[in-house]
């Protein structure tokens, strides 16, 4: 997973994520992996979910990225900047992006800036 940008950022961002043992060689395309990436706040509480931009592996755009498969390649989630189920904007701080790939975990931290 790579750093989100704009960071810092209002009042949203993207981050790009790739899956895959041999990415970029992908040799076994038919290989899916469970993918699940979630914001927390720096008190670990659930922020939101990200979601995935444009369609990409047999997913739609736009599908939450919550116990996802993909295959094998490299994707771009996106995260309005709202609270989890509401219209509300997320208020200035640090927050986490957590990335779960079959098990393994990557964590990058962001900055809100108003």
């Amino acid at each position: 997973m790579g750093q989100n940008y704009p960071n810092p950022f209002n009042p949203e961002s993207r981050i790009k994520f790739a899956v895959g043992e041999d990415f970029p060689a992908c040799t076994d395309r038919a290989k899916q992996y469970r993918v699940t990436l979630k914001v927390f706040n720096i008190l670990a509480q659930l922020v939101a979910v990200p979601q995935l931009e444009g369609s990409a592996g047999g997913v739609a755009g736009g599908q939450k990225l919550e116990n996802v498969s993909l295959p094998c390649g490299e994707y771009t989630a996106y995260w309005n900047g709202k609270y989890l189920g509401s219209s509300r904007e997320v208020a200035s701080g640090v927050y986490y992006w957590r990335i779960n790939v079959n098990g393994e975990v990557v964590t990058r931290k962001s900055i809100v800036a108003k």
